[in-house]
């Protein structure tokens, strides 16, 4: 679709819509999609670096303050085996020397609770699954938080884009041949 003596300008869709683009270069075009959409075009070598351009360049900012994140992560929902090892210090010998009907009843007894969160909170698990670092910093530095970016919940996908692909999602590309 583009050769390398080429370069993505721009990309919409057919009613006119402009989509975001990044052209590194060298390399094929991939296509970020959220629950949403589509959020971009991405031309890079590999799928590795059109992600990398896409926690830096595409993904949303974060939306909360740093405080409003360690209110909100202040706890961990635990059950089974986890909420033992949190009740009995995380030790792991004790719960390996358990009977394995010991075990099971472990896993299954009493119902999971909130219990608090200790350590750094981008280790929180909600944190990882919420939230990430861009890799090269700050995008905007009127904004204290636009280092962390906003994982889409529903999911995302990057993925090579494809004539077919972009004939389907009806997306017209603006490629120059460089001189």
């Amino acid at each position: 679709m583009i050769t390398n003596d080429q370069s993505l300008v721009s990309a919409q869709f057919e009613s006119g819509t402009p989509i975001v683009t990044y052209d590194d270069g060298f390399g094929p075009l991939w296509i970020l999609r959220d629950s949403m959409g589509v959020q971009g075009i991405i031309r890079a070598q590999t799928w590795e670096d059109a992600y990398s351009i896409a926690e830096d360049e595409m993904f949303d900012d974060c939306d909360m303050t740093w405080e409003e994140m360690q209110k909100e992560l202040s706890t961990q929902y635990m059950s089974g085996r986890e909420l033992w090892l949190h009740e009995n210090g995380n030790n792991w010998e004790a719960w390996d020397a358990l009977s394995d009907g010991d075990k099971q009843r472990a896993m299954h007894y009493s119902t999971g609770r909130d219990v608090p969160f200790v350590g750094d909170i981008t280790e929180h698990p909600c944190w990882q699954e919420a939230y990430g670092f861009r890799p090269n910093g700050m995008r905007d530095h009127s904004k204290p938080m636009s280092h962390i970016y906003a994982k889409d919940l529903n999911g995302e996908s990057l993925d090579l884009l494809t004539p077919e692909l972009v004939s389907d999602l009806g997306i017209t590309l603006n490629i120059t041949t460089n001189e």
